[in-house]
């Protein structure tokens, strides 16, 4: 939709050209997921753009640049969570595609999953002090 200027002439677009509002990007994910759905397919970020016609920077660039970014991160997150509930229901389903499906997740694209702990830099140390002062210091 074209934006009028106070002298009622048509404004320049800034920013990325966008090819979807986020309400017809929301349609077009919801479509993809469903079509991924009945060919029983898992719904993967590059199928995802492929379907879309955008690249992972044209992505990026919506979800960062754009006056109303957080309503195109909003709806590329609700296609991370759906991706990741797939892989998740794969996982505990079927246990011959668990290790591949964990494998997936670890990517950060599909959930950035860790299956060790992440060490933080941070170290706990204690000093357990038996016998020292009090009665026992003075023998």
């Amino acid at each position: 939709m074209a934006r009028i200027k106070k002298d009622g002439t048509e404004a320049k677009q800034t920013g990325p050209k966008v090819k979807y509002t986020p309400e017809e990007l929301r349609a077009e994910v919801d479509k993809f997921l469903t079509d991924c759905e009945k060919k029983n397919i898992p719904p993967l970020l590059p199928q995802m753009l492929l379907y879309l016609g955008i690249s992972r920077s044209t992505m990026e660039r919506w979800r960062k640049e754009l006056p109303n970014a957080k309503e195109y991160a909003e709806v590329f997150e609700y296609a991370q969570l759906n991706r990741e509930g797939y892989l998740l229901a794969v996982m505990v389903s079927d246990n011959k595609r668990a290790q591949g499906c964990l494998n997936a997740l670890k990517q950060s694209e599909n959930g950035g999953y860790v299956d060790r702990p992440v060490d933080t830099g941070e170290s706990k140390v204690t000093i357990n002090l038996v016998g020292v002062g009090g009665a026992s210091a003075a023998k």
